[in-house]
This record gives C-alpha cells, sequence and structure tokens, in this order.
C-alpha cells in the first residue's frame, strides 16, 4: 500500500473478501466474529452508525454468488450524485463478461467520471443543470428507457421519493421482483439530516 492514495468515501462502498480468523461465545445466545484478509487493509470506517452488508457462500460454493449477469440475467442500476462512490464501486467489481444498465445523475456535466466498468456495460449520464436535485429526472430517465426484459435485479439509492417511485415502478410496471430490487434513499428533498434523524427516533420511540 506504500505510495497508494485512498479515496475514504468510495472505499466504504467496495465489495471486500474476508474469512473468518476467529469466533468467540459471548453469552448463551452471542457469538463475536472476527474478519480478516488482505483486502480489509483498504478498509475505511463511517465512524458511528454504519452498516455492513454481508454476503455468505451457500453449501458446496467456494465464495458467494453475487446477484449478476448469469447466462442472459442483467444488472439495472440507478443512483444520483450521493450514491457516486457506491455505484462506481459496483460497475467496477462487476465481472468480464457481465452485462447492466446505469443511469447516474449529476449536477453539472463537468461532474461526469470516467468510471471503470467491463464491456457490456452501459453507462447514462444525466446532467440536471438548472433542474432542482430530486425532482424525479433519474426516476423519468428510467421509466422511459426501452430495457432488454424483465429486471432480475435492480440497485437504486440517492433522494428517497425518487428511489421509492422506482422501485413502485420497476416491480409494478417492469414486473421485477420485489426481493430482488435493492433500495436506498440516502437524502430527502425538503429534509435535512438533522429532521430525517428525528423522524427516525420519533419512529424508534413509537
Amino acid at each position: 500500500m506504500a505510495g497508494t492514495t485512498l479515496d475514504p468515501v468510495a472505499t466504504r462502498f467496495r465489495f471486500y473478501q474476508a474469512q473468518v480468523v476467529r469466533a468467540r461465545r459471548l453469552g448463551p445466545t452471542m457469538t463475536r466474529v472476527t474478519l480478516g484478509g488482505p483486502q480489509l487493509t483498504a478498509f475505511a470506517g463511517g465512524g458511528r452508525d454504519q452498516s455492513v452488508n454481508l454476503f455468505l457462500p451457500h453449501p458446496g460454493q467456494a465464495a458467494p454468488v453475487m446477484p449478476v449477469d448469469a447466462g442472459g440475467d442483467w444488472t439495472l442500476l440507478a443512483a444520483d450524485e450521493t450514491a457516486l462512490p457506491a455505484v462506481g464501486a459496483i460497475l467496477e467489481w462487476l465481472p468480464t463478461g457481465a452485462r447492466a444498465r446505469a443511469w447516474i445523475e449529476v449536477p453539472h456535466v463537468a461532474d461526469i467520471q470516467d468510471l471503470p466498468a467491463p464491456p457490456g456495460v452501459e453507462v447514462t449520464w444525466l446532467v440536471r443543470g438548472r433542474t432542482p436535485p430530486g425532482s424525479g429526472l433519474l426516476r423519468d430517465a428510467v421509466r422511459a428507457a426501452r430495457l432488454p426484459g424483465v429486471v432480475p435485479y435492480a440497485w437504486v439509492a440517492g433522494e428517497s421519493a425518487t428511489v421509492r417511485g422506482l422501485r413502485r415502478h420497476l416491480v409494478q410496471e417492469r414486473g421485477a421482483d420485489r426481493r430482488r430490487v435493492a433500495f436506498s434513499g440516502y437524502w430527502r428533498r425538503g429534509a435535512s439530516e438533522d429532521a430525517l434523524r428525528g423522524e427516525a427516533l420519533a419512529g424508534t420511540a413509537a
């Protein structure tokens, strides 16, 4: 790693291979599992209230099989600039031969990046310009697109209302399996982070 500068935001959204290095029983119902591996040297913690998704292999698998292209299954990605590090990491991770279509909304043409991706991946950049963020540009672009068939797997992240609208569109109008549409509202138009945290706390208290 000497001489390498890591982006602390982008590295949080990478896929990492890890192995169980030890497990210790903490009580009758709790076990602490410690993961390790060479790739984790690049892992950047996000401070408090962070989450990590684990993909585990099924019996007989040496490694987990990720939900990407498998014999003509393909992947749909949609994100705004707040999810750009994550979608960039996903595109870079896709294996050779994977088929995917990605729509990425950014404020300005200068925000367009040359994201590494294997051949067969089509990336469409949507420049918002003077259009207010969260106005549905991303949602409308995906709804108007001609897709190669039923969406086998989709990953959608960005403004909360846009993400929910895209999920409804994919499930109700495109026939996608709702269990195969991963979605995450990173922010909501008209609401500050403090307001969203307050709503979450109120919901927890209720």
